[in-house]
């Protein structure tokens, strides 16, 4: 590691020791490791590196026993190499990144957030013990894995669970103890369309991604009586889409994109009466949408679109 920067990076640590945030966002740093020099800002709350080049972090990162926020969110979905002394930050009640040694994070009891760790970092943690957990992202995740221990996450309202590129998702019914969850982002496989029905029917916000469908998928999700929100992206690979009498009962905005075999979409007079945005991109066979749905659409058909990964489009 370059002496001189380190210097640099001591030299600032000592001018402003009593910081409270320290937000490196978009910052290079020489090397990819922070120095340890960060383990004398003892009064740290929030510390972010987010978008850097820093790979690893010091085992001085334990000294900051107040913090609260460690936003390590590398760039390329590249992981950081977190020491075991990140287990003693009691305090920590967001930790957001990627790492790929196994970390006890069931010790950080006060979590709020996590994301996104890796399923083989996850398996062997006692979930249990988050009693506090509210937003959970889980990566690489496998049809041979299980998603039993995050049904034991009572306070869980956001869950993003992402596949490894290829595979399919578990079986999905574990989440259905999950009674507080709202936002549930999933991309990757589901073989059955059935599984759609063992989701919890609190859900306000459902993301579907790379699904690969093959049934229409409308009759169950319409019957969720909270759903505000829906965006299926390469979902379904049907040809028809249908949504019955009174379905979409709360539905206010529906993202259809990616579905490239779709050219039919039957809407009856009662369904998705609340609805007030309706994007669709991507859907190059549909040339025709319902015409109660003219005035409400934001028409992005054959155009390019950036995917949402990781965010939801409503706060």
């Amino acid at each position: 590691m370059n002496l001189g920067y380190i210097k640099k990076f001591m030299t600032f640590c000592k001018t402003f020791p009593h910081l409270y945030v320290l937000d490196l966002e978009n910052i290079r740093f020489y090397g990819g490791e922070l120095p340890d020099a960060i383990g004398n800002l003892v009064h740290l709350k929030f510390l972010g590196f987010s978008n850097t080049s820093i790979s690893k972090l010091p085992p001085s990162i334990g000294k900051l026993k107040g913090l609260q926020t460690l936003d390590a969110l590398t760039v390329d979905h590249c992981s950081c190499e977190l020491p075991p002394q990140v287990t003693q930050l009691t305090n920590l009640r967001h930790l957001i990144t990627r790492y790929e040694v196994p970390l006890q994070v069931d010790k950080l009891t006060n979590l709020r957030t996590l994301k996104y760790i890796r399923c083989d970092q996850w398996k062997d943690t006692d979930a249990a013990g988050l009693i506090n957990l509210q937003e959970l992202g889980m990566e690489r995740i496998r049809k041979s894995y299980s998603l039993k221990s995050i049904g034991s996450l009572k306070s869980l309202s956001t869950l993003f669970l992402v596949c490894q590129y290829g595979e399919t998702f578990p079986p999905l019914e574990p989440l259905s103890s999950c009674e507080n969850l709202y936002r549930l982002f999933l991309s990757g496989g589901i073989e059955e369309l059935a599984d759609l029905n063992k989701l919890p029917k609190s859900i306000t916000v459902l993301v579907l991604q790379s699904a690969g469908l093959e049934e229409d998928p409308m009759p169950i999700m319409g019957k969720f009586p909270n759903l505000k929100h829906l965006e299926l992206s390469r979902a379904y690979k049907g040809k028809k889409i249908t949504c019955k009498c009174n379905s979409f009962g709360q539905l206010e905005t529906l993202r259809l994109g990616n579905l490239e075999n779709l050219d039919s979409w039957h809407l009856d007079t009662t369904a998705m009466s609340p609805i007030k945005s309706l994007s669709i991109f991507e859907c190059p066979e549909l040339k025709k949408i319902p015409e109660r749905m003219e005035h409400v659409v934001v028409h992005e058909n054959n155009q390019r679109r950036r995917d949402y990964y990781y965010r939801f489009p409503i706060n």
